[in-house]
């Protein structure tokens, strides 16, 4: 499918779950709906560059918290009175400094929760004319990088492992790129944009 029609698709229904399990561990559940979950957005900012569409992807600070290190999409808590995609343009700009006028929603595509930080995630999709400067905010974000939507596309970048959780061995997909390994939400949020993508 092509990035033009992307808008058009988002409105009917989604392969959601079914996405996102071909990068989760067997054991993921998905009918965490926990009442206490806190309402995330993420950002995946499209932009054009020598006729290739890319995206960028942050690796976050190490802080020992639960998502330390990880590769992800610029996002975060909603806050009061925000919408979905207010709060996902907010969090680009706070973490690599995407600018407001210089990013075009698309639409949205199929929530997430994500039990170990109980936050239910939305992936806002969004289209810049070009690429920009990034600006990283160090106290959130370690670097910035930049993906080929097509490199994803290739079988030779899934993967596994085996991770131990709680005493328990799991195989972990993953997406080996050279600047590491995107698993978790992000591999199962990718997984689904990648699933639309490669309709025809």
């Amino acid at each position: 499918m092509h990035i033009d029609k992307l808008a058009e698709r988002l409105l009917h229904k989604l392969p959601g779950h079914s996405a996102h399990k071909m990068m989760a561990a067997r054991t993921r559940k998905f009918e965490f709906l926990d009442e206490n979950v806190k309402d995330a957005a993420v950002l995946i900012a499209l932009f054009k560059e020598n006729e290739s569409w890319k995206i960028p992807l942050i690796k976050r600070v190490e802080d020992g918290k639960i998502h330390s290190g990880q590769i992800a999409f610029p996002g975060g808590k909603i806050e009061d009175g925000e919408s979905v995609i207010d709060a996902a343009i907010r969090e680009a700009n706070e973490e690599i400094g995407i600018k407001f006028d210089n990013i075009e929603i698309i639409g949205t595509m199929s929530e997430l929760v994500i039990p170990v930080s109980s936050y239910r995630v939305v992936p806002v999709i969004g289209k810049m004319e070009k690429k920009q400067k990034f600006k990283k905010n160090p106290e959130e974000v370690q670097d910035i990088f930049i993906i080929e939507i097509d490199e994803l596309k290739r079988r030779s970048v899934i993967k596994s492992e085996e991770r131990t959780f709680s005493g328990v061995k799991v195989k972990i997909p993953f997406y080996e790129i050279k600047e590491g390994k995107i698993w978790g939400a992000t591999a199962m949020i990718l997984s689904e944009l990648m699933q639309i993508l490669n309709e025809d």
